[in-house]
């Protein structure tokens, strides 16, 4: 009874060592995945953190554009003001001409009747 005792214990002991291997084998991997987890956790958050970067500069450079786009507009604005004042004075010069230009041809023709008249008393 004893030697089937000491064998049990024996086999016992044998299964509890290879149990006890497989846990540290099992624990090894573990400690691999958790290092390559980590690891690309790492990775991961650096990623991160160089998208935020990006996304703040992309909202400067949107803030940016905006503040451009409403700058252009204004001189684009201005630009139409001053086309519409340009053509306003055009029009008055146009017109203050046509008036002279009627004027000289309406003395143009004053004087071809005095001179006709001087003419015939002549």
């Amino acid at each position: 009874a004893a030697r089937r005792d000491a064998a049990a214990l024996a086999a016992e002991k044998e299964a509890l060592e290879a149990s006890l291997a497989a846990f540290e084998r099992g624990a090894a991997a573990r400690a691999a995945t958790e290092g390559d987890l980590r690891e690309r956790l790492e990775v991961a958050e650096a990623a991160l953190a160089a998208r935020e970067d990006e996304a703040t500069e992309l909202r400067a450079d949107a803030t940016q554009a905006d503040a451009d786009f409403i700058a252009l507009r204004a001189e684009l604005d201005a630009a139409r003001a001053a086309a519409a004042e340009t053509e306003a004075r055009f029009a008055a010069t146009e017109k203050d001409l046509r008036a002279r230009v009627a004027d000289a041809e309406g003395a143009v023709e004053d004087h071809a009747f005095a001179a006709a008249a001087v003419e015939d008393d002549l």
